[in-house]
């Protein structure tokens, strides 16, 4: 293992808690839409891109109700479940203040428009520890794809293998693992295990203050 450098965070799921304003929001764009998440499609697809998403529910040849869906998700996610149902982890920003104390950067690697990351890391006070951002705005290939992890690294002038990515999702631990990188799952309520697993995280924690008692195992 190289010398660690920098921890790759993804938001949705690992710094705050709203990965079911999302499940919501796309539930409810769907059925305006006109269409059924019967077999809980949703939940299995959080944690990529909205566009990946939408083109894994909607068959292809739709490319406009595929459009209508990702914004009527967006404004339902921003207008009416984001200002009361999502909020921080309690050990979010602390984690995120600890890991800037020992010498580390920190990067928040995102599935949402690198925009919007801005919006929330300055609303729960994340900005201060935050030395890189990357949106689904900013790559070609969302997660699993490393491309967002890669471009992470990169803004952060440091080396893929120098970093340790922290995710809640396979795909989170998919893209960090493709990108060369040590990957840690953050296990949520939300966190579906079975594909969690079989990407097989270098380290699996409860909560983000558990990341500290691994830092402090790898770091001198």
């Amino acid at each position: 293992m190289k010398e660690l450098k920098a921890v790759i965070f993804d938001l949705d799921g690992t710094l705050i808690d709203s990965v079911d304003a999302h499940m919501a929001s796309w539930t409810e764009a769907l059925k305006k839409v006109g269409i059924k998440d019967d077999r809980g499609e949703v939940k299995r697809l959080v944690g990529m891109s909205a566009r990946d998403i939408s083109k894994a529910l909607i068959p292809e040849g739709r490319e406009e109700k595929r459009g209508e869906l990702r914004l009527l998700k967006r404004r339902l996610y921003y207008e009416e479940f984001f200002p009361s149902r999502v909020v921080p982890f309690p050990d979010a920003v602390e984690t995120l203040k600890q890991i800037n104390d020992k010498g580390l950067k920190c990067a928040i690697a995102s599935s949402i428009d690198s925009k919007k990351i801005r919006m929330i890391a300055q609303k729960f006070g994340f900005d201060r520890y935050i030395q890189a951002i990357v949106g689904a705005d900013e790559v070609e290939r969302g997660k699993p794809n490393p491309e967002i992890m890669l471009e992470a690294s990169s803004k952060l002038g440091v080396i893929p293998e120098s970093c340790i990515v922290v995710g809640d999702t396979a795909y989170d631990v998919a893209a960090g693992r493709a990108a060369g990188m040590i990957t840690m799952a953050v296990v949520r309520e939300t966190t579906v295990m079975e594909a969690l697993i079989a990407q097989k995280p270098d380290w699996i924690v409860m909560n983000l203050s558990e990341l500290m008692d691994v830092l402090r195992t790898v770091m001198p």
